[in-house]
């Protein structure tokens, strides 16, 4: 008897200072019930979303380095003494559910991480998942940014030749378009369970001019407008300037595409920098070039 007072005195205080309902299993559904990250464990790296994390949201434990090669990561369910080896530590309590760090649309969720160099589950980390917030795989956040970045309504280059009723052979012609500045869209984006705001600044990365002759080039610029007794150089000279010499006469295609690329904030605290620059084509433009004639005037 005396055995089985002791015990009993020692086990007391685990129930008495243990969170409130975190001892019992839960039943969710619906709105209170938020997708745990589904495919089993994570491995690599891992982006928090939703919530304050340096390194771009990116978290590592202890040995997991700046890419987290081998790590391997698991969530379970924020209840007293679960252990992230029972099969069956995915049974959410009340102590996950109604966790005060959490909102009500969202459960509180350890985080363990495993290394090749520590095999064991390390706690490092406590999130809240559900409500735009969540753990999800970093390989997975740059794929759904480019998919929404393809998506996104850029403006259509439009094509200004000077001189405007057609270019002399042999005398450079100057095209430009109008320069396109930083635009700011606010969408959204899913990644894995989590679909949370997505905010993407658009800037031009470089623009392509086609001159219908076969030959083409690159600049940072959108050109300029000639203005009255300023000298043009030839093209690749480093001016403002976007000339091309045409050495034979007829009518050629000419056009400008432009390669957008940017910046992201995903969740209101993820960033980084789109992927896969965009292009978005001009439309083709008849130019009329012919050879100059002498005249004489009295």
């Amino acid at each position: 008897m005396r055995r089985l007072l002791v015990c009993l005195a020692l086990l007391a205080p685990m129930f008495l200072f243990a969170p409130p309902g975190a001892l019992a299993d839960v039943v969710c559904t619906g709105f209170a019930c938020p997708p745990k990250p589904g495919g089993g464990d994570f491995t690599g790296s891992v982006t928090v979303v939703g919530q304050s994390h340096g390194n771009g949201g990116k978290i590592h434990g202890s040995g997991g380095g700046s890419s987290c090669e081998g790590c391997t990561w698991r969530l379970v369910p924020l209840c007293f003494h679960r252990d992230p080896n029972d099969p069956n530590s995915d049974v959410l309590c009340t102590g996950a559910v109604d966790n005060p760090r959490c909102q009500n649309n969202q459960i509180a969720y350890a985080v363990y991480l495993s290394t090749p160099s520590s095999p064991g589950w390390d706690k490092v980390d406590v999130i809240c998942q559900g409500g735009g917030a969540g753990l999800v795989p970093t390989a997975a956040v740059g794929p759904a940014i480019d998919t929404a970045f393809a998506s996104l309504d850029l403006p259509d280059p439009t094509l200004v030749v000077q001189p405007p009723d057609g270019a002399v052979l042999r005398v450079p012609a100057i095209f430009r378009t109008t320069a396109a500045p930083a635009t700011t869209v606010t969408t959204a984006a899913a990644v894995g369970p989590v679909t949370a705001s997505l905010a993407i600044t658009a800037t031009v990365d470089h623009y392509e001019w086609h001159f219908g002759d076969g030959t083409t080039r690159t600049t940072s610029g959108a050109g300029a407008p000639y203005e009255e007794g300023a000298s043009v150089p030839e093209e690749g000279d480093g001016s403002p300037y976007v000339t091309h010499t045409y050495r034979r006469s007829g009518t050629y295609p000419v056009r400008v595409d432009v390669f957008w690329t940017g910046t992201y904030v995903f969740a209101g605290s993820v960033t980084g920098s789109i992927n896969q620059p965009r292009l978005v084509p001009g439309t083709a433009v008849q130019l009329r070039v012919f050879a100059a004639r002498s005249q004489l005037v009295s």
